[in-house]
């Protein structure tokens, strides 16, 4: 279990953490998210041993990492880091790269251990190959297996998916959960897509502007949002007088009360993209809504939501 309490940094005179609080729990997947700049790899920093915090504590299976004049050196902590650039050594081989963290363990039981990490990472046979023959989700499974090598107790991961192509995305990304998933790893990624953090996260800790607002599972950050901001990053949202409502809950509806004027339509695919405009109790409604048809500018609808 991986405990955080009360973590502070500053820089400069300028506050990027502050009392961030949260609980990684043995085997669970955690997303850091939040729009760039809001100290969400600062904190990947500070859990790692790269930056020291100014108050609070880091605790990792009971023992303390960090706390008030006290700090364990990175390579002391049990926590592996996987770089944003997957940081292969390229004059190393596959199996070289994986066994570069047991150089203090027999040449046999190393060769094993490799053997056993490219089996995992469905790799094997890629041993003898070179970091530069390899695409990018081979190497990112690559830069894994050598953090799993060393048996960490848990995982960091700094935007990991930001280097691979958007089609190959999907796929790489759902290869990289089971690898954690079969072996209970416990990791905490930092993203600022809300799309990947939900698809990969049992839960999610949004930040904004240094403090955590809201850490909760995906569904509950989604259909339940702490305020307008987390919703409005999960999604597009409708705003109107007293509140917000998710697109996809409006609809065209003949026996709403609420009349409003088309202001643009157009078809995007598996749907057409109706905007409409009202104005309720004084306040001037803009409303997106998600449609069957196509509808004509100037049309008068009724909507509900």
């Amino acid at each position: 279990m991986l405990i955080i309490d009360n973590l502070t940094k500053t820089f400069k005179s300028k506050t990027v953490l502050e009392n961030i609080s949260l609980t990684v729990r043995h085997g669970e997947i955690v997303s850091i998210l939040g729009r760039s700049g809001s100290g969400k790899s600062t904190l990947l920093n500070l859990i790692a041993g790269f930056e020291r915090s100014d108050e609070g504590s880091i605790y990792l299976e009971e023992k303390v990492l960090s706390a008030k004049e006290y700090f364990v050196d990175p390579s002391k902590r049990s926590i592996g880091f996987v770089f944003q650039n997957y940081a292969l050594f390229p004059h190393l081989n596959v199996a070289d790269n994986i066994a570069f963290s047991l150089s203090r363990i027999p040449k046999e039981e190393k060769s094993k251990r490799v053997g056993e990490l490219l089996r995992l990472i469905g790799l094997e046979g890629y041993g003898s190959k070179y970091p530069d023959t390899l695409s990018g989700g081979e190497q990112q499974r690559v830069a894994l297996a050598r953090v799993l090598a060393m048996r960490p107790s848990v995982i960091l991961f700094d935007e990991p998916f930001s280097n691979v192509d958007t089609v190959l995305k999907t796929s790489i990304r759902d290869e990289l959960l089971a690898i954690l998933r079969s072996g209970g790893s416990t990791a905490l990624f930092v993203t600022h897509d809300p799309h990947e953090a939900m698809a990969i996260s049992d839960r999610i800790a949004y930040i904004d502007e240094g403090k955590i607002v809201q850490f909760d599972t995906p569904e509950m950050l989604y259909h339940a949002p702490a305020n307008e901001n987390v919703a409005a990053f999960f999604g597009p949202i409708n705003r109107y007088e007293g509140g917000f409502v998710r697109v996809e809950k409006c609809r065209i509806d003949s026996d709403s009360p609420i009349r409003a004027e088309v202001v643009s339509s157009r078809f995007m695919g598996n749907t057409y993209e109706t905007r409409v405009r009202f104005t309720q109790k004084e306040y001037d409604c803009r409303f997106l809504i998600y449609t069957d048809r196509l509808f004509t500018v100037g049309e008068i609808v009724r909507i509900g939501y």
